[in-house]
């Protein structure tokens, strides 16, 4: 999807350098991305893309309908939900307390738009959409999955990735820890779960653990070129963070 920044998957335990920056690290970038879906979806209903895919979308759906734990009552956030696809999916799966957040205030009113123009409006209750800077904090307020698919990598691609992404994994430190505050210790969840086209497995384990507790990598399909093997993308689950770690 992020075309300028993709890197080929291979199976490797080292660590990568900090990538080059890029325009999709950039707000303006995005704002004109869903200005451009707004006029589609105006202009011809169409809600606009998937990222990384309709089939790595309802994966990564199915998997945490899975979780021990989560119920179609628990609580869902999407950071960086774009244009909402994901929560729709969501939705359309049983789920019925989704809260999407986003940066760009064209992808939170294209949002709004889907949902009052294409869902069932018994459901609109289900859906909260918000303009939100999650590198300055979540929202405090407990959620058993925060969600997120291509933002990460977004965020790798800006000027001073390296601040940025430490202040993106202590928003979600915060978030889990408020979440899992009275839990019994044998409780399940909250839940981290984060797919990504520009970071291994062992990258972003390097980059979140031991902050938080690592429970699952998902196996993606194996693509085979020029020598190499690896995957387009890679899907990591995290759990309550560490008590001691920052």
């Amino acid at each position: 999807i992020f075309s300028s920044s993709f890197r080929f998957f291979a199976l490797t335990s080292e660590m990568s350098d900090e990538l080059d920056p890029s325009v999709v690290g950039t707000l303006a970038h995005w704002d004109g991305i869903y200005e451009n879906e707004l006029r589609n979806f105006s202009d011809s209903g169409d809600c606009g893309e998937v990222w990384f895919g309709e089939s790595v979308m309802r994966t990564v759906v199915k998997l945490i309908k899975g979780l021990s734990g989560v119920t179609a009552n628990s609580s869902i956030l999407d950071l960086g939900t774009g244009n909402g696809a994901f929560l729709f999916e969501m939705a359309r799966q049983g789920f019925r307390s989704l809260c999407g957040l986003d940066y760009s205030e064209p992808s939170v009113t294209l949002c709004q738009q889907i949902l009052a123009n294409t869902i069932d409006k018994q459901l609109h209750s289900c859906f909260e959409f918000a303009l939100c800077d999650i590198l300055s904090g979540l929202p405090p307020r407990k959620f058993d999955v925060i969600h997120d698919k291509g933002t990460f990598d977004a965020i790798s691609l800006a000027e001073d990735a390296p601040s940025k992404k430490a202040a993106y994994r202590a928003s979600i430190i915060s978030s889990l820890r408020l979440a899992a505050s009275g839990a019994s210790l044998d409780s399940h969840g909250p839940y981290f779960v984060l797919t990504s086209c520009n970071w291994t497995d062992v990258e972003l384990l390097g980059f979140f653990c031991p902050a938080l507790r690592h429970i699952y990598t998902h196996p993606w399909p194996v693509v085979r070129f020029g020598g190499h093997e690896g995957s387009k993308v890679t899907t990591v689950i995290f759990s309550t963070p560490v008590a001691s770690s920052e």
